[in-house]
């Protein structure tokens, strides 16, 4: 037999050999990739159902600030001493430190004071929900990236198989 017949047919041989070792890699990773992407895609569709419409939480609505704020205003336009709750006449009563000429003015501003912290928790809570959405818009990305990643390993491997096979 001829040298370079010989040379080639063994190259032939382990470039077979190689292929075949190839596509059991791919064939593995190819049978463990479904569950990454089952994962991925049923993170995916949980967050989509978190987005639609049926999925949002039923929370109280008040209206806006300002609606509130007026309601605010109004509550408190008529607020005086015999107004105030059991236990603040309690400590009115004892002299604990709480005089007992409260003023509007000072009622108006725990309640700007409580006005203001509501107003910083609503931008905290407006502000995390957007972080939320934008993660879950990059997780469905991830998802769709994982799936077209596992189709093109299928040709691969079938298309290595056929190599093989040829």
């Amino acid at each position: 037999m001829d040298a370079n017949l010989t040379m080639h047919l063994w190259n032939g041989h382990n470039t077979l050999g190689s292929l075949a070792s190839t596509a059991k890699t791919l064939s593995f990773e190819v049978k463990t990739l479904p569950s990454d992407v089952e994962k991925e895609t049923k993170r995916a569709n949980a967050a989509e159902l978190v987005e639609s419409e049926h999925a949002k939480p039923s929370l109280p609505t008040y209206g806006s600030v300002d609606e509130l704020e007026g309601n605010l205003k109004a509550a408190t336009s008529s607020i005086d001493s015999s107004t105030l709750s059991h236990s603040q006449r309690a400590m009115v009563d004892s002299g604990s430190g709480v005089s007992q000429n409260v003023s509007q003015d000072d009622v108006m501003k725990t309640i700007n004071s409580m006005r203001e912290e509501l107003r910083q928790a609503l931008k905290e809570l407006t502000a995390g929900l957007k972080e939320v959405k934008y993660e879950l818009k990059q997780m469905r990305g991830e998802s769709k990236d994982i799936n077209g990643a596992v189709k093109d390993v299928q040709a691969q491997v079938k298309d290595l198989q056929e190599a093989a096979l040829a």
